[in-house]
């Protein structure tokens, strides 16, 4: 897939009530190799100031789309995905709940669940991020007007960030340094894999200046708060993947809802941390729910370790201990995990790796990807030597099928670079 400079064609549409933040729509033109137009779109937003301030400027400046993601997507969403929903592993509350007789139930019954799992997380949110939720259904009510029901949205908000908690997301990851990598540099993938949904095309990119704190991007949707893609001002990376393995039924490995939510630590880590042992001293002493596993680079190291994060323990696995965990090949600073549940019976990633190793780059990532099947809704690639950004998106049709033969994957889409250095000063 190309790589495109999405500059020239990103236009600032409208302003927060406040002055602060701002929008723009990214349309950049594409004619794919079928001799179809493809254009990349997506929504970038600067939010500036407070947890307030950056919540209220989000709900203004995505009121509608938010308002079709939740009120229309979503449920429309829920009637297909309850299905594949395997109860067995969810507690018997949460399993009553979601074990409707009908497929048009399904809508309220997962939003009563994840209303119920927000209020056994709330004590161990951060303040700061429940005021972020908050504020983004105020500025949603500002745009819609006397109408909107505040409390209503308060609730809605809170219930789509608990979404993460109830799904899995399989996706692949990987870091290259040293002589794994063409720079000789960190290079940093972040490949998400979810299936059929209706995420893609509501992609995000949300770039937040905090008042007196380091700068973060996010790859992103309207509302939500936590964070599954993103990288911040001091070098901090973030991928992630869930840790599901072959030894039990449904692969699902023990957890709890009494915590912080993976998606909220992930925020607070990128948000917050300095560096790679920054950010994994934080995930240590986190309140932890279920098993992920969580890639942490840094400017400062330029190196990466996958951090096996489960409610019961925590490691920070290596290039050297990673095998023990996939049964894959080992490689010298090269640490990665694949799409698959863990340890892997595929060997491609392994393979491909191997290929490309000593040149493992942003270009030949794009293979990679390609060639491994892997991301579609997103991809973040980040190269830590020259502090750009590649994000491709995926593109769904009106079933939520990444078109006939699964040509709109994020994976055989075009790329957009972004300089980081721009996006932590606003500038386009």
């Amino acid at each position: 897939p190309p790589i495109l400079d999405p500059s020239p064609y990103t236009t600032w549409t409208a302003k927060s009530s406040d002055g602060l933040s701002r929008r723009a729509d990214i349309a950049v033109p594409f004619v794919n190799s079928s001799g179809a137009a493809d254009d990349v779109v997506l929504f970038r937003l600067d939010l500036v100031g407070d947890a307030s301030q950056r919540g209220v400027a989000q709900g203004e400046l995505l009121a509608w789309e938010l308002i079709q993601l939740v009120d229309v997507a979503l449920p429309r969403w829920y009637i297909s995905m309850i299905k594949d929903l395997d109860l067995s592993v969810l507690p018997t509350w949460l399993a009553a709940i979601l074990k409707v007789k009908a497929a048009e139930l399904a809508p309220s019954a997962i939003n009563k669940a994840l209303g119920i799992i927000y209020n056994i997380q709330e004590p161990f949110l951060p303040a700061r991020l429940i005021t972020e939720m908050e504020g983004i259904a105020e500025g949603l009510c500002n745009a819609v007007g006397p109408s909107c029901d505040l409390d209503s949205w308060k609730l809605k908000v809170k219930q789509v960030n608990m979404l993460p908690e109830l799904i899995r997301m399989t996706c692949t990851m990987f870091g290259a340094w040293g002589p794994a990598s063409a720079s000789g540099n960190l290079l940093q993938l972040r490949a998400l894999d979810f299936g059929d949904s209706p995420f893609a095309n509501y992609t995000t990119l949300q770039v937040h200046r905090p008042t007196g704190a380091a700068s973060f991007v996010s790859v992103s949707f309207p509302g939500l708060v936590g964070l599954i893609t993103g990288i911040n001002e001091k070098g901090v990376g973030l991928s992630e993947k869930v840790w599901e393995v072959y030894n039990t039924t449904s692969g699902v490995q023990p957890g709890t809802y009494e915590g912080e939510a993976v998606v909220m630590v992930s925020r607070d880590v990128v948000e917050l941390a300095e560096n790679r042992q920054a950010a994994e001293d934080y995930m240590r002493q986190a309140n932890r729910t279920w098993s992920v596993f969580l890639g942490i680079g840094d400017y400062e190291t330029q190196q990466m370790d996958i951090c096996g994060y489960r409610e019961d323990d925590f490691h920070a696995y290596t290039p050297e201990t990673m095998p023990d965990v996939t049964g894959q090949q080992y490689f010298d600073s090269l640490v990665y995990v694949d799409k698959h549940p863990q340890p892997s019976h595929a060997d491609d990633l392994p393979q491909l790796l191997a290929q490309y190793y000593g040149n493992l780059s942003m270009d030949t990532t794009r293979i990679i990807n390609q060639e491994h099947e892997t991301g579609d809704v997103h991809i973040a690639v980040y190269d830590y030597a020259e502090k750009i950004m590649w994000v491709s998106i995926g593109r769904i049709d009106d079933k939520g099928h990444f078109g006939e033969n699964n040509e709109w994957k994020a994976c055989y889409r075009p790329y957009l670079q972004f300089n980081l250095e721009s996006l932590w000063t606003g500038e386009i």
